[in-house]
């Protein structure tokens, strides 16, 4: 956990409410529900199993809460009975036949949340170096400088997924997520956990499951299954050469089209704490690159 002020009540200040996932981790989140149940009800415990979670927790409420900042789930009933299903707006961006219908759901879900929508208005693309952006957000909305700092990668990782601004403004009417000065999980019957702490997508019962998924999206190139029906596809491993080591094989469906490589970048860039990391070369000298 990280080391935040406290208020004047002896309580952790809290920043306010933003997605702890970016855009592009939560529709590879909510892509995994949506093969599970389509668009069917489901308990919060089972929801949370078919993301490959134990059952809910802290961890899963805030991943739930991301899914739903974005408009791609919604809950209905309360206690127990609380259930979380996958939206028409999930469900377009995940199976639209027609690149352009997808791009456009994507746009409009990274407006979603208040903050976003916040941001976009008031800087469009022309964002400010971060340290910038922490000052203003610390100042200006009573973020914590820790949360801050996260909020401004998500938002600038969102942003970037949606490729907002490369094929003219999202539309100006979309609704907002209600509860903008709220906890980012303000359920009655959801646990609160803080968006400054744990990461939603971290923990070892879901990251078997979690580097499943994220090995067949990158696979499918796309979320739906008309990637396998585009003509001219095909499939086989790119090596790509390395200073100093072994080359790096990629291995999928080829050619990509713009959105599709923009979402393998995005989930390539969630995958860096995975992949990149102090290491060094292993193995006989004759193995090694010249």
């Amino acid at each position: 956990m990280s080391s935040e002020p406290l208020t004047s009540s002896g309580q952790r200040k809290r920043s306010p409410a933003y997605p702890a996932l970016n855009l592009g981790q939560s529709i590879e989140q909510v892509a995994k529900l949506y093969e599970a149940n389509r668009l069917h009800a489901a308990p919060m415990d089972a929801a949370a199993r078919a993301l490959g979670y134990k059952g809910q927790s802290g961890r899963t409420n805030v991943l739930f809460a991301s899914l739903k900042k974005f408009g791609l789930v919604v809950y209905s009933g309360s206690g127990p009975s609380r259930t979380v299903k996958v939206t028409d707006a999930g469900r377009r961006i995940l199976e639209h036949p027609q690149e352009h219908e997808r791009q456009a759901a994507i746009e409009k879900a990274a407006l979603l949340p208040p903050i976003h929508r916040e941001m976009w208005d008031k800087y469009q693309l022309e964002l400010p170096p971060d340290d910038i952006l922490v000052w203003n957000l610390v100042e200006d909305r009573d973020f914590t400088d820790t949360g801050a700092r996260e909020f401004v990668k998500e938002y600038r990782e969102t942003i970037a997924f949606a490729k907002l601004g490369a094929g003219g403004s999202p539309d100006e009417g979309v609704e907002a997520d209600a509860g903008e000065d709220t906890p980012m999980v303000a359920d009655e019957d959801v646990i609160d956990y803080d968006v400054d702490g744990d990461s939603a997508l971290g923990g070892p019962e879901s990251s078997a499951a979690s580097s499943a998924a994220k090995e067949a999206f990158v696979a499918r190139g796309s979320w739906g299954p008309h990637a396998s029906e585009q003509p001219g596809v095909q499939t086989y491993p790119i090596p790509i050469a390395l200073a100093g080591r072994l080359p790096v094989s990629v291995s999928g469906q080829f050619p990509l089209s713009e959105m599709e490589w923009a979402q393998f970048i995005a989930v390539l860039t969630a995958m860096k704490p995975v992949l990149v990391g102090d290491v060094s070369i292993s193995g006989p000298e004759s193995d090694r690159p010249a």
